[in-house]
This record gives C-alpha cells, structure tokens and sequence, in this order.
C-alpha cells in the first residue's frame, strides 16, 4: 500500500482547518503550520466584527463531521456571530477537541519554500523532488518535507498602504505610531485611543464603513471625537450598497444604516483625495493630497487605513508561481473576480484545475488566492479545499467536480470583505460589466462563448460556458511550452485574458508535426481536462497553417475546439497571427 502524501497546509484559519479536514478524509496527511500563538489568529483581529451571514453558512462540510464525533453542539444556524464567537464556538472546538489537535501547530511561520535539490531556474526531475518548507517557533528554525503544499495564510497581515499609487505615503512609516489598518476595535480595546480624537478613515468598502459608524457612536459618548472620511473616488454613494434589495440581510442594513449616517451630517466628507504624504506635526497628522507644499492637506489625531489588502510573496521566491500581473491571483480567476470589470462577488464554484500552478503540488486557497480582490467568500475557500485535496489524493473526478452549487449563495465575511451571488445579482442588477465576453461571470449557463483573436472570431455553445475560458488557458499554456522549444511564434490577443500570449523564441527546431506537439499538451497539470490536436493544417514546417486544437471535460463529456493561425519566425522578423 502506498504511503499516504504530507500535505504541509500554511495557516490555522476557517479555509487552513478545512483543508486539514478534506485532507484527512482523502486519507492524506496534513500538517497545519500557523504563524500566530493560536488558531484563528487573523479572526482575532476582528473578533468584535459581527459576520453578515449566520452560522447555517459559517462551518464546512467536513470540519462538521469531525465535531460531531465529539459531541458539539452546533451554533443556532439562523443567529448571526462575531468574530469572536466563530473562534470560540467553532474554530477552536476543531483545532483541539478533533483530530486536527495532533497535527495543527501555533507560533510556527513559515519563511521560505523550495523544491529539495532545485532552485527555481533548474527543471530537470523537478516534479518529482518534496517541497521543502523553513518555519521559524519558539526552538528556532525547523525544516518539514511535503508533497504539496496548500497556502491558505491568507492576507489579513498585508494591508494597503495608505498611498494611492500603492506605495507607502511618504512619511507613513514614520507615522506608524498613530496609523491603524483594517477594523480597529473603536469601541473596545481602542476606545481610548480614539476617544475625543478627530480621527481620518482613508477608504469605501465596509472596514472603514464600520469604523466610521463606530466612531460617531464614540463620539455620542465622549464628546470631541470627530470623525473624516477621505475617500480616492467622487462618489460616496457608491459605498451605501445595494439596500433593502440586498439579499443578506445584515449587509443591507449595514449600508442602510450608514448611508443615514451619512445624509445626518455628522460625517465630514473629503473626495478626491489622493493620499500622497504624511507628516507628524506634534500630537497630529497632516494628511497631504499632491505637492508636500501646494497640494490639498487634512488634518488629524489619528488615521485608519481601510484601503484592502494583498498578499505576502515573499516566501514563494523560490516557486514557479504564476499570477495574474493586475490582481495578483491564479490567472484562471481573474477574469471572475477582477474588481475593475465587476462591482459583485459572482464566482462560480472552483478548485484545483483553476488553482493549478506551473510548481506541481502547490495550490493557494482562501483570501490569498483572491490576490488583491476584495470579493472572497468563505464557502468558496471551502469548495477549493475540498477539490484541492481530492486531487492530491488522485481523484480527479471529484477533484473537477463542483458541490456547493453557486458559491455566492453562501457568504461569511466580515464588514471588511463582501460577495453577492449570481442569484441575488439577477434580482438586484447590481452587476456592471462593460465587456462584450461573458465566460463565467453573471451569465453562468446557456450562454455562447465568443473568443475573439484579431479579426477571428471562434463560437462555441456551451452549457458550461467556463470550460471554454479554461481550456483557452490551458491552451495557451500549451503554446507558451511550445515556443520555448521551436522557432514558431505564436501570438494570440483576447478581450478576457489580461496576459494574452505574447511569446517569442530564437532558437530551437522548427519541425513539429501532430505527435509532437501533443507532448506539449498540459496533461497532469489541468486534470480535469482532455486535450486533443485534431488536425494540423499546412504543417508546422511550412511558413504558415493552422492548429486545430480540442478541448473536453473528463466528467461531462462536453468539449470546446479552438482554432489557431501561426507563422514560421525568422529571428528579427515581426510576428504575428494570420
């Protein structure tokens, strides 16, 4: 009997503890390596936050099923919790009172991954050598050796910074002392820090909702508290949401309520501000917006950043990870969650076929796989989990296959993140997406995919309209593997992939026929899918022809062809698509 894969799972938050628990019914072997004192430690940061679901839609499916073997008493499913009692009442039950107790370990980060043996500019044999992890606890450094790796660390520990630009104001790490990220505990741990202070709130969504509302309350109390909302855009309506049509509840009371908040006045408002400098003058902060000297400027005690959050890198230097250049999440997902095209959260189920990496075994899964999208939703980290951990276990059907219907249909976030699904959007029109392609977003079903290459245009009616958007990445993995090793250029412009191919050799064979290139076809690496070279006009030895290439789901049957246009480069003559 083969022995089980250690699957080393960084992070102990809701999505880390179900990927343990998936893990574990797939017969795998997790080891949870959390970098905080205890379980939960990114929750514990918001743990005075009250969730805008209840808790029918807050546990995971598997997680569920460890806790029943030890008598818990689930929550009241209709109520709904703070980040605190999500700890209290079901994170840290799991993390002690289970199994996963043996195998979840506190106060351990991790600071940098490898393959054992290879840095990342070597490839031969790479697949086959263990990932191996460093994390630093309380004995000092430690070394652990997996064969996959599922990085739910999340992002709670990498805000944005204050700066527009996405740099750090000047000045703002100097200030440090009297900035706040995220969700402050206004009226709690913080109360005093903030009491009779005029306090700045830099940002929209529903972090510096909540701290704005939080502040007005603090300041019925203890008189000369003021609060600012500085806001980049022109448009503070924007923030109120989608009201009584909102179909959580609680979110649309949340928006209700600040959107009363903000008619009454008590609320001073800046637009348009552009947060460029910060200058510490005395026991306050000068908030600069343009020229240090010209420009617009605020002042105030103190300031709270809201402006969301990315991921830490860092650690993955050594991995061949490819992101999407804009929102730095599995290129698969963009075009799903890109905040720039979609004011929703509409994401369809996913898993390990979109999550899939160019390093075998290493899968993002939670907030750190949404990049910088504000759109996450807990139940889809759990769908990932579940779908991650069947294929490391070798099943791929189950793997391919989605279980929780629209992942939209259930939302766990706090004030600060937030998520609609495709349901509630048809009911609301809260959806905007100016593109004429459709793949996966607001339209899931039915619907015909059109992929546009320059004046090409290649329809296919699909039931599962995404297929086609996965099996044309797919594709274009294929080709980028191609051109490293011939003179072909191929070079493909599509409206819904932001990092269309654009790739160019100047060495290697020219000659590939049929057989050939379906050894380039991705294989292991898109499980799910089955990828055929149905034909190859005008041969690749020509100076021109064209590649018919298929594209069918392994557990529908259903399949998508797409059809390209190459010509033979000559070094230093321009290329492109017939």
């Amino acid at each position: 009997m083969p022995q089980a894969k250690t699957v080393a799972i960084i992070g102990a938050g809701p999505i880390g503890l179900a990927a343990a628990a998936h893990a574990l019914e797939q017969g795998l072997k997790p080891i949870v390596l959390e970098a905080g004192p205890e379980v939960g430690h990114a929750v514990r940061q918001w743990q005075h936050v009250q969730l805008f679901s209840p808790w029918e839609y807050n546990v995971d499916r598997a997680s569920e099923w460890l806790l029943a073997a030890t008598g818990w008493n689930s929550p009241d499913p209709k109520v709904y919790a703070t980040g605190a009692e999500l700890i209290e009442r079901y994170l840290e039950p799991l993390a002690t009172k289970t199994p996963l107790k043996e195998i979840v370990h506190t106060s351990s980060r991790v600071t940098a991954i490898s393959r054992v043996g290879f840095d990342k500019l070597k490839s031969k044999g790479r697949e086959a050598a263990p990932f191996e992890l460093r994390y630093q606890n309380g004995r000092g450094p430690e070394t652990l050796r997996a064969d996959a790796i599922i990085d739910a660390s999340g992002t709670w520990f990498s805000p944005n910074p204050a700066g527009a630009n996405g740099l750090s104001a000047i000045g703002e790490i100097e200030a440090a002392a009297r900035i706040a990220y995220g969700m402050p505990d206004v009226l709690g741990k913080e109360r005093r820090r903030y009491a009779g202070k005029r306090v700045a709130v830099l940002g929209a969504g529903h972090s510096a909702i909540g701290a704005l509302i939080d502040l007005t309350r603090l300041a019925a109390d203890a008189p000369g508290t003021e609060a600012i909302w500085v806001l980049r855009g022109n448009n503070p309506a924007k923030a109120f949401g989608g009201g009584a049509n909102d179909k959580l509840a609680a979110r649309g009371e949340f928006g209700a309520q600040f959107a009363a908040l903000y008619a009454s006045g008590k609320i001073k408002v800046e637009t348009q501000f552009n947060v460029s400098h910060i200058d510490v003058e005395g026991d306050q902060l000068r908030l600069g917006a343009g020229s240090a000297s010209c420009g617009r400027h605020i002042i105030s005690n103190e300031l709270i950043v809201a402006t969301g959050l990315r991921s830490d890198l860092a650690l993955l230097r050594e991995l061949r990870i490819r992101l999407d250049p804009a929102i730095e999440c599995p290129p698969g997902l963009a075009h799903l969650i890109d905040p720039n095209e979609h004011s929703c959260g509409t994401v369809r189920p996913h898993g390990a076929c979109e999550l899939a990496q160019d390093e075998p075994g290493f899968y993002f899964a939670g907030m750190k796989s949404y990049g910088r999208a504000p759109t996450f939703l807990m139940i889809t980290g759990y769908e990932q989990v579940r779908s991650i951990t069947a294929e490391i276990a070798g099943d791929h059907e189950a793997a391919a296959r989605g279980e929780t219907g629209f992942a939209g249909n259930r939302s766990v976030q706090p004030h600060g993140r937030s998520g609609r699904s495709s349901r509630m959007l048809r009911q609301t029109g809260t959806c905007r997406s100016g593109r004429v392609l459709r793949v996966g977003c607001c339209r899931q079903t039915g619907s015909q995919v059109r992929l546009r290459v320059r004046k090409r245009r290649i329809a296919c009616q699909h039931r599962t309209a995404n297929l086609a958007r996965v099996a044309y990445e797919a594709f274009l993995r294929t080709c980028r593997r191609l051109t490293t090793a011939t003179s072909v250029s191929l070079i493909s412009r599509c409206q819904f992939l932001p990092d269309a191919l654009n790739a160019e050799t100047t060495s290697g064979s020219s000659r590939i026929d049929t057989k050939t290139l379906a050894g380039f076809l991705p294989g292991p690496r898109w499980p799910c899918l089955r990828f055929t070279v149905s034909k190859n006009s005008g041969g690749m030895t020509s100076r021109a022809g064209r590649i018919a290439f298929n594209c069918s789901s392994v557990s529908s049957g259903r399949s998508v062809s797409f059809g390209f246009s190459f010509i033979h480069r000559a070094i230093g003559v321009p290329s492109g698509l017939r």
